[in-house]
């Protein structure tokens, strides 16, 4: 807010003095939202463009197939045994840990998402056969599919699959260039 509006809640000193307690006290979090409330602008959906349909959701859950359950078990003993000992160094390990949550997240998405010394290449993927068959049901149906993964790799593995039975598609990702260019294409194509 000092670089939108410099001085409009004082000096850094002042504002750490007067707001410090604006976690546990209503009084103080009602006087800062009033005081930012001009520059912060929350629009809803139906305020903006009120055609639109509601927000739908589908919950589709999936297992592993056999190897790939598998081999998560392996990886899971791995890092459960890495955590274990991690957790005996106390705060050290955590970004450790974390690496840990986030390789088994991987695999769970696709398992050649881990480095090759993990040895998982080969191994199925129960979300990409899902992933595929929701594809091609849609691709049928006429609609459109938006798909997002935290994981760019993971888009590239659907991007080559897409490519090899000639599905039409947009793909977004933080190396585009020209994504205006591309959200307009989805939209009209």
């Amino acid at each position: 807010f000092d670089f939108l509006n410099p001085g409009m809640l004082g000096t850094h000193s002042s504002f750490k003095k007067r707001y410090s307690s604006a976690d546990s006290d209503e009084k103080t979090q009602a006087e800062l939202a009033l005081r930012i409330s001009p520059i912060i602008l929350r629009r809803r959906k139906r305020d903006v463009l009120s055609e639109l349909p509601p927000k739908s959701e589908q919950l589709t859950y999936c297992d592993m197939e056999p190897a790939q359950e598998d081999a998560y078990r392996k990886l899971f003993e791995i890092a459960r045994d890495k955590y274990l000992t991690l957790l005996k160094d106390g705060n050290k390990g955590r970004f450790e840990i974390l690496s840990l949550l986030l390789r088994l997240r991987q695999f769970c998405c696709h398992p050649s998402l881990l480095p090759d010394d993990f040895n998982c290449r080969g191994t199925p993927s129960a979300k990409m056969e899902l992933l595929k068959e929701l594809v091609l049901e849609s691709v049928d149906s006429s609609h459109k599919l938006l798909v997002f993964s935290q994981f760019p790799s993971l888009l590239k593995i659907a991007r080559n699959w897409l490519d090899e039975k000639e599905i039409a598609y947009e793909y977004l990702d933080g190396e585009t260039t020209n994504r205006m260019e591309r959200v307009i294409n989805f939209n009209k194509n």
